[in-house]
């Protein structure tokens, strides 16, 4: 088995940018501009929708970001509901 480290600043690339890239240079100097993590994270949420339009509709809010015209959407937090913070409620220990 063979592994490969990739740079810490790589990012997969969604065909969709590449095609507004071509299209519209000055968002791809705006998405250059981004830090790798941001740019990581918003590659992820377009390649992860599992269908045509949440495709569109993602690619839709980075294009608004880019622009300038919208925040950029981030991921809903993850709550922990349990009190001891491990992800699982625990039993109540038995009062006696």
């Amino acid at each position: 088995v063979r592994f490969r480290i990739e740079p810490q600043d790589s990012v997969e690339r969604a065909p969709e940018l590449e095609t507004l890239f071509a299209e519209r240079p000055e968002l791809r100097a705006r998405w250059e501009a981004l830090t790798p993590g941001l740019r990581r994270g918003q590659t992820h949420r377009l390649l992860t929708a599992k269908t045509p339009p949440t495709r569109l509709k993602r690619l839709g809010e980075i294009i608004a970001a880019l622009e300038g015209r919208a925040d950029w959407p981030m991921p809903p937090k993850r709550t922990n509901p349990s009190p001891n913070g491990r992800g699982r409620e625990q039993p109540q220990a038995a009062e006696g």
